[in-house]
């Protein structure tokens, strides 16, 4: 399966999500080959005071930390792990921003920070990371608050062994299942691990899934939950604690979801893990 090589990291300069960024430069890393160079763009977007790449995350310095480079390794170094790096200032609303970078560039992952809203904070301040995913099409890798995430910041090490996918009739996970396989043979993790369906439902309504092909250690397995299905899945999410979790968002459907966030949107706000959103077309 093709790795994600083409990341676009929109960031904050007021409130840089270390997490975040580790994280979209070790699946950069991961996918990059001098055969076939990786390009990871930094991405800020400003409303009103002007700003300078040297306020962003510095890539040099991480992959010293993290072993990767010597002390004191060069630009042309990073290009010599065929890892393309691009910082990118535009000025703007942010989600029209972001909608218009990836017009101009063929992006396959989004890896940004979330406020996480859900509710009446969502109301009155919508979501920018979920509504970025369904404007652009394109999957996100989306951080709630003070989320750590599986990559270790410091090290830049892998640990992750627990993936949750909720799957429903509508929509359907095909999307979700297929983007965490393509995340997972990106990263190339080490160590085995599992990815959890989980239905909120009865076991004959338990939607049959095509499964794709996991790396070699992997396994696939299911569980179904009884009572409504935000906070069932959030129960059980702080039972079994996975470091990912992965929705098929089908945006927002109705009146309340647009006032209140969707169901992905809730999910967001009450998992503990990053959260990969593969995009569903919107009605």
């Amino acid at each position: 399966m093709r790795p994600f090589q083409r990341i676009l990291h929109p960031i904050d300069l007021d409130h840089l999500s270390v997490a975040a960024f580790s994280h979209a430069l070790k699946i950069a890393l991961s996918a990059a080959s001098l055969e076939n160079p990786a390009l990871l763009e930094l991405f800020h977007c400003e409303t009103e005071q002007p700003s300078s790449f040297a306020q962003f995350p510095h890539v040099r310095g991480r992959l010293i930390r993290w072993g990767i480079l010597p002390e004191g390794a060069e630009k042309i170094d990073v290009v010599n792990l065929g890892l393309n790096v691009r910082k990118q200032i535009s000025q703007g609303e942010v989600g029209e921003e972001i909608a218009l970078e990836t017009e101009t560039r063929e992006f396959e992952l989004l890896v940004m920070s979330s406020l996480a809203r859900a509710g009446w904070s969502y109301s009155l301040h919508p979501s920018i990371s979920a509504s970025a995913v369904q404007t652009t099409q394109i999957p996100g890798l989306l951080f709630p608050r003070e989320v750590t995430g599986f990559v270790n910041a410091n090290t830049g090490q892998v640990d992750l062994t627990k993936i949750l996918v909720p799957v429903a009739a509508d929509p359907e996970a095909w999307p979700a299942l297929q983007m965490v396989t393509r995340l997972l043979h990106t990263l190339r993790p080490c160590q085995p691990g599992e990815i959890m369906l989980v239905h909120v439902g009865l076991e004959k309504d338990f939607p049959e899934q095509n499964l794709p092909t996991l790396p070699e250690g992997w396994v696939w397995n299911r569980r179904t939950l009884s009572g409504e299905p935000v906070s069932a899945l959030s129960n059980f999410a702080k039972s079994w604690e996975p470091q990912l979790a992965s929705l098929a968002s089908a945006g927002q459907k109705s009146w309340r979801d647009r006032w209140f966030g969707s169901t992905a949107e809730h999910l967001l706000n009450e998992f503990q893990c990053p959260v990969l959103v593969a995009p569903g077309e919107q009605v």
